[in-house]
């Protein structure tokens, strides 16, 4: 989207653009989770002279680590823990996985599956009032 200029595009446009840009995101925050949880697991970040993760993201690459926390716990959960497909991660997308985390965390396998499929079949407004 490069000098997309807001004031040129009908109304029509920039809703495209900010489909174009959730689908962006909800592809890229597996990867990112992924290899965020690598470079903490293996100690990576002590190559750049840093005693802990949490020093490293947020001074190397300004990043929030509460932020790089979630995608990692998200990762590590849903795709590692759980064995959930991929693209069924990336459908039901981050800002649900995270709704409803708390309640999978600590469930047994059919109830974190239910909450799975609530958050795979219900708009974020409708989980969130269900949580």
């Amino acid at each position: 989207m490069e000098n997309f200029d807001f004031n040129k595009v009908s109304p029509d446009e920039k809703f495209e653009e900010i489909e174009k840009f959730i689908s962006r995101m909800q592809e890229s925050f597996v990867a990112f989770g992924e290899l965020l949880s690598h470079v903490k697991r293996t100690n990576l970040f002590k190559l750049r002279g840093y005693k802990s993760f949490k020093e490293f993201i947020e001074k190397d690459y300004n990043f929030a680590s509460s932020f790089a926390s979630k995608l990692i716990d998200t990762y590590e959960l849903y795709l590692e823990e759980m064995d959930i497909d991929e693209m069924i991660v990336k459908q039901i997308g981050f800002d649900r996985l995270n709704i409803i985390k708390p309640f999978v965390r600590d469930s047994e396998i059919g109830v974190a599956e239910g909450w799975i499929e609530d958050a795979k079949e219900l708009p974020t407004p409708e989980l969130r009032e269900k949580v």
